[in-house]
């Protein structure tokens, strides 16, 4: 039996069966839906005067995200792929990449209003799902007002929704 094979084995725990990677299919629904409620405290959390990242932008609402996204169908829809979400993953990142050798924030901004209409595009195409392009328009909201909302907001949430899309869905592609 190769690795590939073992790691799609059930496994036991807490006398349930559960599949690779630990979980069991319960664990990837969730109630969670894009609506005003979503980052409507924005990234951060202001203590003693300097900005934090707040948790939860980074744990439990990366993982409601990323559970969400990758739900079989979304209101309908096909969910998102995983190839999908690591392409505009990475035009992200690229972003950033060109922000550290430009520190021209502003033309970063025009970048972004760019991956907007990519993600209005694709989703009009019906290649992603809605869903995708409200979590994109509201977090491109949040990240154009500065370079810390995008650099440490926006990279650090999508980072972690990826995270936990791979981690719930990545072998159901």
């Amino acid at each position: 039996m190769s690795r590939k094979d073992r790691r799609k084995q059930p496994t036991h725990y807490n006398g349930q069966m559960q599949g690779y990677p630990g979980h069991s299919q319960a664990d990837v629904g969730t109630t969670f839906r894009f609506g005003t409620g979503y980052l409507r405290e924005g990234y951060f959390t202001l203590q003693d005067g300097k900005p934090y990242l707040r948790p939860e932008v980074i744990d439990t609402l990366a993982i409601d995200v990323a559970k969400l996204l990758g739900n079989r169908l979304i209101l309908g829809r096909r969910r998102m792929k995983f190839s999908q979400l690591r392409e505009f993953f990475q035009e992200l990142r690229s972003l950033e990449v060109h922000l550290d050798y430009s520190h021209d924030f502003e033309a970063i901004k025009t970048k972004l209003g760019k991956l907007k209409g990519q993600v209005a595009y694709q989703v009009g195409r019906e290649i992603v799902p809605e869903e995708f392009k409200l979590f994109i328009d509201r977090n491109i909201e949040l990240a154009m007002r500065d370079e810390q909302s995008f650099r440490q907001g926006f990279v650090q949430h999508f980072t972690s929704v990826l995270a936990y899309f791979t981690y719930y869905h990545r072998d159901k592609e």
